[in-house]
């Protein structure tokens, strides 16, 4: 019962904390001209398929790495 507890709190912290973010990348002058840099841009076009196929790769090469 606690440990569901803290799971739920710890969930609710990792929401505000992304929610913070987002509202700070929007309302900060300073963070907002650093994620409009190019390496950030690219990362954030790239990210998507990066998720895609990270899980295929990673159970490709695992089974390489422990032979």
């Amino acid at each position: 019962m606690r440990q569901d507890y803290f799971d739920c709190v710890t969930d609710e912290i990792y929401g505000l904390a992304a929610a913070v973010l987002i509202v700070a990348s929007i309302e900060v002058a300073k963070l907002r001209a650093l994620l409009n840099k190019p390496v950030p841009q690219f990362l954030g076009r790239i990210s998507y398929s990066l998720y895609l196929i990270h899980a295929p790769i990673i159970l490709a090469i695992t089974p390489m790495l422990f032979r």
